[in-house]
């Protein structure tokens, strides 16, 4: 993870983020690079519930 550039402190950057969305029974997951552009199809991250909480090393319910 990169350093945040021209910080008054030391402050690191994470490389990405996921999102689990649980909605009517259904549960989606995805996984996005920290440059992936605000408006790029979000369905291009789509990634299995069961990959993220192996990725994130704990359980999600």
């Amino acid at each position: 993870m990169p350093n945040l550039i021209s910080a008054d402190e030391s402050h690191i950057v994470p490389n990405g983020y996921w999102k689990i969305i649980k909605y009517n029974g259904k549960v989606e997951g995805y996984l996005y690079e920290q440059e992936t552009p605000q408006d790029a199809d979000y369905k291009l991250g789509s990634i299995s519930p069961e990959e993220i909480e192996s990725f994130a090393g704990f359980e999600i319910n």
